[in-house]
Parts: C-alpha cells; sequence; structure tokens
C-alpha cells in the first residue's frame, strides 16, 4: 500500500488476551483489505483510509478500538505515538468500545508530558493529602464528575447541601484554588486526571 494520502492510524487492545489473539486480529484485518494491520506488543496496530468500526473486528464487548484523525504520511509517526498514549489511558479508566483520538486529545497531552503532570497533581490535590481521610479530594472529584452540579454532587455523596458547602469552602482555603475559576477548574480536571505516582 503506497502512503501517498492521508491515513488514519489506528490501535486495537484485547485486555487480557494473549499475543496470539491480536495477531489472529492482524492477520484477519489484512485478509479484509486493512493490509497495514500488525501486532505490536499486546496490540494490533495499523493504517487505515477507510472508516473501521467494531464490527469490523468480531471481537466482543471487552475490545478497545482507537482511531486517530486522517493524518499526511510525513506526521504519521508522531500521531502512532499520540495513539499510544490514548490507549494507555483508555486501557487505565476500563474504557472499552470505539472511541476517537480526538475526544481524548486532553488525556494525550497530560500524557505527553507525565512530569509535568505529576507537578500539577501535586500542586492541586496535594493540600489534601490526608485531609479528612481523602473526603476532600472525593468531593472535589465527584463534583468535577457531575458537571459543578451542586444538587448532583450532594446526591451522590449522600451529604446534605450545606455540608457540601462547607467542604468545598475548605478545599479552597486548603489548596488555595477558586472554584468559581475557569483556569482553576481546568487545573482541577487535568490533575484529577492525572494518575497518583505509583498507581499507573
Amino acid at each position: 500500500m503506497a502512503l501517498d494520502v492521508e491515513y488514519s492510524p489506528f490501535e486495537v487492545l484485547i485486555p487480557g488476551s494473549p499475543p496470539h489473539r491480536h495477531a489472529a486480529l492482524a492477520a484477519r484485518l489484512r485478509n479484509a483489505g486493512w493490509s497495514l494491520a500488525v501486532t505490536q506488543s499486546d496490540r494490533v496496530t495499523g493504517l487505515t483510509c477507510t472508516a473501521l468500526e467494531l464490527a469490523d473486528l468480531d471481537e466482543g464487548p471487552e475490545v478497545l478500538l482507537v482511531v486517530g484523525e486522517r493524518t499526511p504520511r510525513e506526521e504519521l509517526g508522531e500521531a502512532r505515538a499520540d495513539l499510544a498514549l490514548t490507549v494507555e489511558q483508555a486501557r487505565q479508566d476500563g474504557v472499552a468500545g470505539r472511541i476517537a483520538a480526538a475526544d481524548w486529545l486532553l488525556e494525550t497531552m497530560v500524557g505527553r508530558s507525565p512530569r509535568l503532570a505529576a507537578r500539577l497533581r501535586k500542586q492541586v490535590l496535594g493540600p489534601l493529602d490526608g485531609q479528612e481521610r481523602g473526603q476532600l479530594e472525593r468531593t472535589l472529584r465527584t463534583l468535577m464528575e457531575c458537571g459543578l452540579d451542586r444538587t448532583a454532587t450532594s446526591a451522590a455523596l449522600q451529604i446534605h447541601r450545606n455540608t457540601l458547602t462547607y467542604r468545598l469552602e475548605r478545599i479552597q482555603t486548603i489548596t488555595g484554588l477558586d472554584l468559581s475559576s475557569p483556569h482553576d477548574l481546568a487545573s482541577v480536571h487535568v490533575a484529577l486526571r492525572t494518575p497518583r505516582k505509583g498507581t499507573d
């Protein structure tokens, strides 16, 4: 296959599967017309110029298919490196199904600079270590997961709204964060998406 047009890189991961299952999948994909499909470690990686869907894999619901954007030939190496970071983050999150790499740009940026991401996590969440036995970090995480909806956050934590208000004020006092600031909220989001050192 001549690489004279744009291609979309893709990776397929079947969690917990032996290498021969990935090799068999790569062979099936090549036989079905995806001639650039090979095994690499514990996954299948390749390039496609046509849409690749979960049904094309016929591997069941646990499979993870990550498809990148159409990319010029000279940028394919970097795009494949980014895709590998996306796959690792999706694996850590237990995600299955087909995902578009474009929807995981934040996670890819975090993966590109783990040292800086770890520094941001420590700066944002470090002050909460040990505070009320992790209660405040859990409160902050739940707030973000609930889209900053305090009613939904109170319900998810099974606490009174006044208790939530108290905890959020404590978080702001301890960390110096302003939970009404888009910049601080973005920092919190990235920090929460960064694995705690030693757990990834």
